[in-house]
């Protein structure tokens, strides 16, 4: 039996809205706007991992943006600018040698009845401790739960960490969200996930929601 695959953003499109999760994974309908908020996603968190370990970060700048809009490139590197002096940053840049730090890190666990996947924006390890950080560029909030199931991942790949640390860091407001969890708190964290996609592949209607 092929398990299927779930990342966050596909049990978040149930959640919020059911009948835009068929449009999208049932039906195929296409998603307008996806592309360039990947891009630029991708090339901030590249420009981030440039940074951190001392390279020539200028470079991604006119090959991979020739496809955005001037306005959208011109907001990007206000983004990134203010991404550098963030204390978060700089604390990445002394921590390099002495701490494992990797940008789009990809993470995939196979559980019993299916598979969940996600990239985490930076993931930095030593021994014991994980920092698991997302950069967000709209509204704050303290919607922990993406990193919450990365983290639950995480301690698959990971057995031997005991502590995490979750870090939503929104670049608009300069202000970074913390939670720290335990390996314990991984139970609750795995019933939830399990929770979604049991209520995702027991639906027959799928409702719009109002």
């Amino acid at each position: 039996m092929v398990k299927e695959q779930f990342s966050y953003s596909k049990i978040n499109t149930y959640n919020i809205c059911p009948r835009k999760y068929e449009f999208s994974y049932i039906d195929f309908y296409p998603r307008k706007g996806s592309s360039d908020i990947v891009l630029k996603g991708t090339l901030l968190h590249k420009m981030i991992e440039l940074y951190i370990n001392d390279k020539d970060y200028d470079i991604p700048y006119e090959k991979e943006f020739l496809s955005l809009k001037e306005e959208d490139f011109n907001a990007f590197k206000e983004d990134f600018e203010k991404i550098k002096e963030q204390p978060l940053i700089k604390q990445l840049k002394k921590m390099k040698d002495s701490c494992e730090i990797n940008v789009e890190q990809k993470l995939t666990n196979v559980f019993e009845n299916f598979i969940f996947s996600g990239n985490t924006d930076t993931l930095v390890k030593n021994e014991k401790k994980l920092i698991i950080i997302d950069y967000k560029t709209g509204k704050v909030n303290q919607n922990f739960e993406q990193l919450e199931f990365y983290a639950l991942v995480s301690s698959y790949l990971y057995p031997e960490i005991q502590d995490f640390l979750l870090v939503l860091s929104f670049v608009s407001h300069e202000q970074d969200l913390k939670i720290t969890l335990k390996k314990e708190d991984m139970f609750k964290i795995e019933n939830k996930l399990i929770k979604y996609i049991s209520n995702i592949n027991n639906s027959i209607k799928f409702d719009k929601k109002v």
